[in-house]
């Protein structure tokens, strides 16, 4: 029996060359796998995050950083607080790596899985949270600065407002205002990433200083401390006013502004903060005097036209002398039409004006009004018709000083109106 003889084929020199470069291309293969396994696995991801930060590359770290807060924008400026922080904190790296590769909880850097990345390896994205800062302060006017940059001015005592978002990181945070005159400055330096908890956190930054009372019967007035407006006195005349700095020097004066002018108190100095400061303001012209100057003069030349049998021009000319304007003056033909009427009504034997005044309040630097009532008696015979009557005629008249002494006392006063009300 013949054996038959089995020939293998020999492979081709094209076949080798296939076989080789499909086994290069795994061995390639293998090696690119191996390394994108270990440069995007999980640690790797995290490692190359740590090396950005420990270099402070804030370039860097803005493209591989995102956030889920649609208000932050995640730039190489944005992120500075937090990569300052981190560049100051060198045990922080040590910690964020341990939360990371845990799973570990962390407020403000979160690792989160998403997709895929050249189809085998998993995808991370590395989220930043922000943070918003509440800020609190008690005196309007006050300006919150952030890092030394003004963020907001308060418009009211006990406010508050909301700011932000910014990069987790620490914060110089100063509330500054000039209050009275006086500079009042609080600040506090703020870590908002590890002790970070609330959202956002609570900043109270008030300022203190002490307060003073007023007394008097000022009302309406102007208190000043040091030439700066510090606030008005009540109906009373009473208010409390501050904050100032006892420390320093605190001067004290108030002041009521007219219409042509300003009058003050004579300034004073507070000592203690207990002390109450009593405005006191002497007015130049006084209720007596208005009618010694005024007053008594008037009605002596009306009853003196009432119960002489002429008019002497002399009690016209002491007349218009009172009047503002002289006899251009309505009140000067007022007075002579009431004394012709009068004079008319011959069955009174004796007509006759008084008046009384209760209240003067002062409505310019030279102008006073003066509530009064005007008091007429008619005297009629027994065998009259007519009875005798008392009427009283309500009126505010206004009156102006003209001349003063060396001291701004009033030496002349006019009678500018007079007017009836009811």
């Amino acid at each position: 029996m013949e054996l038959k003889e089995n020939k293998i084929k020999k492979i081709t020199r094209n076949q080798k060359i296939t076989v080789n470069a499909i086994a290069v291309i795994a061995f390639i293969c293998t090696i690119v796998f191996n390394i994108g396994k270990t440069i995007y696995s999980k640690e790797g991801q995290i490692a190359h995050l740590l090396e950005i930060l420990e270099k402070g590359d804030s370039v860097q770290a803005a493209k591989i950083l995102t956030t889920d807060d649609p208000n932050f924008e995640i730039t190489a400026d944005s992120i500075q607080p937090y990569i300052r922080f981190v560049e100051g904190n060198s045990t922080y790296l040590f910690d964020l790596e341990r939360y990371l590769s845990g799973d570990e909880e962390q407020d403000n850097l979160t690792m989160v899985q998403n997709g895929k990345t050249m189809f085998f390896f998993d995808n991370y994205d590395f989220v930043l949270e922000p943070v918003y800062m509440e800020l609190h302060t008690n005196y309007k006017g006050t300006a919150f600065l952030i890092d030394g940059e003004e963020v907001q001015v308060s418009d009211s005592e006990d406010y508050s407002t909301t700011v932000g978002p910014y990069a987790p990181g620490e914060f110089d945070i100063t509330a500054m205002a000039t209050l009275n005159g006086f500079e009042f400055v609080n600040s506090d330096s703020v870590n908002l990433v590890w002790d970070y908890e609330d959202a956002p956190v609570y900043i109270d930054l008030p300022l203190e200083g002490e307060r003073f009372k007023v007394g008097g019967d000022l009302s309406g007035w102007t208190v000043f401390v040091n030439g700066n407006p510090a606030g008005t006195l009540n109906e009373d005349g009473d208010g409390e006013f501050g904050p100032i700095l006892l420390e320093k020097r605190v001067e004290i004066h108030a002041e009521k502004e007219y219409p042509s002018g300003t009058i003050a108190t004579e300034p004073q100095i507070l000592r203690e903060i207990d002390e109450v400061f009593i405005a006191k303001y002497a007015e130049p012209l006084n209720l007596p005097m208005t009618s010694r100057l005024l007053f008594d003069l008037y009605f002596n030349i009306i009853n003196h036209f009432h119960n002489s049998e002429e008019i002497e021009d002399r009690a016209y000319t002491e007349l218009s002398e009172l009047l503002v304007g002289g006899t251009e003056n309505p009140i000067y033909d007022q007075i002579a039409n009431l004394v012709s009427q009068n004079k008319a009504d011959t069955e009174a034997y004796d007509i006759r004006f008084d008046h009384s005044t209760s209240e003067m309040l002062r409505t310019d630097m030279d102008t006073y009004e003066i509530s009064m009532n005007i008091v007429e008696r008619r005297q009629y015979p027994r065998r009259s018709s007519k009875e005798s009557i008392r009427t009283v005629h309500p009126c505010v008249a206004t009156i102006k000083v003209i001349e003063t002494d060396e001291e701004g006392i009033p030496t002349k006063l006019q009678l500018a109106a007079i007017e009836a009300v009811d």
